[in-house]
């Protein structure tokens, strides 16, 4: 039996191709996908079979309509992406958009699941301990050395 994409699906893939959404999850919600099953477009939509077959149906056309594969072309677009140029000044000359650029990436990232959605829990802070790295006795140096320096700072 041939494996069909269902309509949801079809609508995440077009939604996720289309361009207008600031994430894959974001594209899922649209097209019907529960918030919980959005978080995970790498393993809910990306691997599912039904995306698979309607990708393959899609890569057909993209070969009929750009003489590549429609990965191939994607990847292209991409990478475009990632190298946008804008031009600026009365010579319109050429200079790197880095905001084009970290969309492309972040959307790239984001499709891939090689980026942890924060937003499923609230954001995580994370904060780095220096003190984690150092001995007591450095520690307790520097606690010293601090003290010093604030009792200078506000005697003053």
């Amino acid at each position: 039996m041939k494996t069909k994409p269902s309509s949801l699906q079809k609508r995440a893939v077009d939604n996720v191709l289309s361009g207008n959404f600031k994430s894959v999850a974001e594209a899922m919600r649209e097209a019907g996908y529960s918030g919980t099953t959005s978080y995970r477009p790498s393993e809910k939509l990306a691997k599912s079979k039904g995306v698979q077959a309607y990708l393959k149906q899609l890569g057909d056309k993209a070969i009929q309509k750009f003489g590549m594969s429609l990965e191939d072309r994607v990847l292209e677009v991409y990478l475009e992406g990632l190298d946008a140029q804008k031009p600026y000044g009365k010579n319109a000359e050429l200079f790197p958009d880095h905001m084009t650029r970290l969309q492309f990436a972040n959307s790239f990232a984001s499709f891939f699941g090689w980026q942890k959605d924060q937003t499923r829990e609230g954001k995580v802070q994370q904060q780095f301990n220096f003190f984690n790295t150092t001995s007591e006795e450095e520690r307790n140096a520097f606690n010293k050395k601090f003290n010093d320096f604030l009792n200078k700072y506000y005697s003053t």
